[in-house]
């Protein structure tokens, strides 16, 4: 008679023809309790690891910061802080540091540090690009300096055509810089044959 309880169905099914003692009811009671206990723990595990990376984070935003600054002599605005965070985000500590020196070295001159910080994205991105389209970078820069005129964004479509149809970028290079192509119009009609 102690065993019979009302219950729903799944309920009922659950318990079945088992036994009800206090003990059971105790020893699950407990179960959760430490079940509960652990996940508590883990929780405040987890906050702390998480507090413990945006200390790091923070850390490495003004570490890289501060070597731009040592660079440039020049501190950023809260903009320039805001992308410069952005930056660390998307490529890491390590080339955004890397990014500074090739920009530093290649466009700081008469303080335009404003213009260094504008190239340093793109000095990122083509880093990190595949070598192809770190080639076709390249030809475009010496194309821009090469031609009175060129359309960049329609250069850019055929150069990755011209790459993909299984082309050397290398050859047309040292075309391009041998005047092998006079104007863009020549280098365009090269490429869209």
């Amino acid at each position: 008679m102690m065993n019979l309880i009302t219950s729903c169905f799944e309920c009922n099914r659950g318990k079945s023809a088992n036994k009800i003692s206090d003990n059971s009811v105790v020893e699950r009671q407990r179960k959760q309790i430490e079940e509960l206990n652990l996940r508590r723990q883990q929780l405040e595990m987890m906050l702390e690891w998480r507090d413990g990376l945006s200390s790091i984070r923070n850390d490495s935003y003004a570490k890289v910061i501060s070597y731009w600054e040592e660079k440039t002599e020049r501190g950023l605005n809260q903009h320039g802080i805001s992308e410069m965070q952005k930056l660390i985000d998307k490529f890491g500590i390590l080339n955004v540091l890397d990014g500074i020196d090739i920009a530093v070295q290649k466009y700081l001159s008469d303080n335009n540090v404003e213009e260094v910080f504008k190239k340093l994205g793109g000095i990122l991105f083509l880093k990190n690009a595949p070598e192809y389209k770190q080639k076709i970078s390249y030809i475009k820069g010496i194309c821009r300096n090469k031609f009175n005129y060129t359309n960049e964004k329609y250069m850019s479509i055929l150069l990755e055509k011209f790459y993909k149809d299984g082309y050397d970028l290398d050859n047309l290079k040292e075309k391009i810089k041998a005047d092998f192509f006079r104007t863009w119009s020549s280098l365009r009609s090269f490429l869209e044959d």
